[in-house]
């Protein structure tokens, strides 16, 4: 599997940057990144994944966004080559740094949740830019009824376990439509401190992993998984704190958060815990 990609490039498991679900990124010399893709993803997701970056226009942010160089495949991987984007994990950063720089990087990227919409990308749908069949819809609102729906669908088992899935979703759609007036704007739809890559001193120089859950739609997604895919509370309660006054926030973070809930019911083998979490938030949002 991937073993034969490390070997055609010339890199080690010494050499990993870091690893996801989907993928496995590799430090390939000084300027450039080995991607590797699990088994399961298919060349045809990351040529369409290669062909959204491409479409991308960035002049507005001051941030980067991954650019694949190739494409290819190796034995039953695909494997991307990209130009590194310079930087550590969010996430890494928040472990060692001191109270003052820790809260100046959340400040920084709570803006730069902000400022995806401002990407450039044109398409005349709302809802999900990549994957074998997205939903999309001519409205917000009618997107996020059909997302929750096939995320149903996608977690059968879920039905067993939610109280009242017909009163969440009757829920769910009356806060959908409240943001019938939402923008058509480019939202990473998976932002948080893992996506998120930032220098020496917090400053956001990338923001990485776009997914089936990049959609085109409503910015206030972005603000909303910025602020609370946190694990630890003090910078979840920091971050949630610079959207304050942000106009619809409160409204949004309720409906995205349900949103959200949804969409990883599909995570109970392999991460129990984030759907104990979601079950419980579904539950909890008609409970008397």
């Amino acid at each position: 599997m991937s073993k034969r990609a490390l070997k055609h490039f010339g890199v080690t498991e010494a050499d990993l940057l870091g690893a996801g679900v989907q993928s496995r990124a590799y430090g390939l010399g000084a300027d450039g990144v080995l991607r590797v893709f699990s088994p399961a993803t298919p060349l045809a997701h990351v040529q369409a994944l290669d062909g959204f970056y491409r479409r991308l226009d960035t002049r507005a942010v001051g941030f980067q966004v991954p650019r694949f160089d190739e494409v290819l495949q190796l034995g039953s991987v695909a494997c991307v080559v990209e130009a590194r984007i310079p930087g550590i994990e969010l996430t890494r950063f928040l472990d060692t740094a001191p109270p003052e720089a820790r809260k100046q990087a959340l400040a920084n990227y709570m803006a730069a949740a902000g400022e995806i919409q401002a990407i450039g990308y044109e398409a005349a749908f709302y809802g999900q830019i990549l994957g074998d069949t997205p939903v999309r819809s001519d409205s917000w609102p009618t997107y996020l009824s059909r997302r929750v729906r096939a995320s149903l669908a996608e977690a059968p088992w879920a039905l067993a376990d939610l109280t009242a899935p017909a009163a969440v979703l009757a829920l769910f759609d009356s806060l959908a439509l409240a943001r019938i007036a939402a923008p058509r704007r480019l939202a990473h739809g998976d932002y948080h401190p893992g996506n998120v890559l930032v220098d020496e001193v917090g400053a956001v120089t990338g923001v990485i992993d776009f997914s089936v859950q990049a959609v085109m739609g409503d910015p206030l997604l972005d603000l909303t998984s910025a602020a609370f895919f946190f694990d630890d509370k003090a910078n979840r309660a920091f971050a949630a704190g610079q959207a304050e006054g942000v106009e619809g926030f409160d409204e949004a973070t309720r409906l995205y958060w349900l949103y959200y809930s949804f969409f990883y019911l599909s995570t109970k083998a392999a991460k129990p815990a984030l759907y104990d979490l979601c079950v419980r938030s579904l539950n909890g949002a008609v409970a008397a």
